[in-house]
């Protein structure tokens, strides 16, 4: 028996939320990082090879900023540092080492 002046039992459900897509594996973090440095290496070279453009480097804040909305603010750290270390290996004398 339920207990007096108690009413029917009601049940509460949860709202229905939509939920984004189970893009967050560390895979797809990582090619979409990997992805977006290549793209910003590659027209950073067609800037500074065909166009003549002295310091295209600000080519890489895009990407980044790409990466920050998209995944969030860790990825694109890593994506900053990683612009960093691909630009300075690819970009500045001498070419392909780490030394300035």
């Amino acid at each position: 028996m339920a207990a007096a002046g108690a009413g029917p039992r009601r049940e509460y459900h949860e709202a229905v939320v939509p939920r984004a897509l189970p893009i967050r594996s560390l895979a797809f973090r990582v090619v979409s990082i990997a992805a977006a440095l290549a793209l910003a290496s590659g027209l950073v070279a067609i800037l500074e090879s065909a166009v003549n453009v002295p310091n295209a480097s600000a080519a890489y804040i895009p990407a980044v900023i790409v990466l920050a909305v998209g995944l969030g603010i860790v990825e694109a750290v890593v994506a900053a540092l990683g612009s960093f270390l691909a630009y300075d290996y690819l970009f500045i004398e001498p070419g392909h080492t780490f030394a300035v």
